[in-house]
């Protein structure tokens, strides 16, 4: 039985506009991500108008998902979900929300000037970006097709939920590639070698985040089978 049936076999009310809020707050929090994307190939380009364009949708997507998770919840603190029905879904929202937080921490480091030369001047480190940047944003498209079969298909769902974390180990082991660019890297200053971690553990840590979401959603999977 699709997820949505199990729901309205316990309610009639409620439970379709937490789903649609759900699905709503996941696409604003993979639009942050699509276009940190998208800001970091202007980067590679040189593109400032378009650079600064997406860094600005990163932030306006995170402050949007911040209002859809609060709407959410109050939504959810009226008691139209069961207790641990509730309790899953504010698990999830605020893991997806965490998305859109790292895109957003990552886009603050990439508005710093000298992290944008540095990145720019380093072929090797733009070659892992780039590498990263094309693994997370599979991985948050495939997330977001995963949440969008558990209404209808479970075994679709963690069908795909299990892409995820093969993606996000591929990214672990484009992090480290990372690290070791960036200690083999010359005349980078060291305040800007600290800088340039941070951007990598700030998308790894996005990539957990995809795989904490998948994480919670097979919680509701396994609890709406039983």
């Amino acid at each position: 039985m699709p997820f949505m049936g199990i729901l309205k076999r316990r309610l009639d009310r409620g439970e379709e506009r937490v789903l649609k809020l759900t699905l709503k707050h996941l696409e604003t929090c993979t639009r942050s991500v699509l276009a940190l994307h998208e800001a970091m190939i202007a980067l590679f380009e040189e593109n400032k108008g378009e650079f600064e364009e997406k860094l600005g949708v990163v932030h306006t997507s995170e402050e949007e998902g911040d209002m859809l998770r609060r709407e959410l919840v109050g939504e959810l603190a009226g008691g139209i979900l069961p207790p641990l029905s509730r309790e899953d879904f504010i698990r999830l929202v605020e893991r997806a929300d965490m998305i859109a937080d790292w895109a957003r921490e990552s886009a603050r480091i990439l508005e710093i000037p000298d992290v944008q030369k540095n990145i720019c001047h380093h072929k090797n480190l733009c070659d892992v970006l780039k590498d990263i940047m094309n693994k997370i944003e599979a991985c948050v498209k495939t997330l977001d097709e995963a949440v969008r079969k558990s209404v209808t298909d479970f075994k679709a769902c963690l069908n795909l939920l299990h892409q995820v974390e093969e993606i996000e180990e591929e990214v672990d082991m484009l992090y480290v590639k990372g690290l070791t660019v960036l200690c083999n890297a010359d005349k980078i200053w060291a305040p800007h070698l600290f800088l340039l971690e941070r951007l990598l553990e700030n998308l790894e840590n996005l990539c957990d985040s995809c795989e904490d979401v998948g994480d919670v959603l097979k919680v509701i999977i396994v609890r709406a089978l039983r």
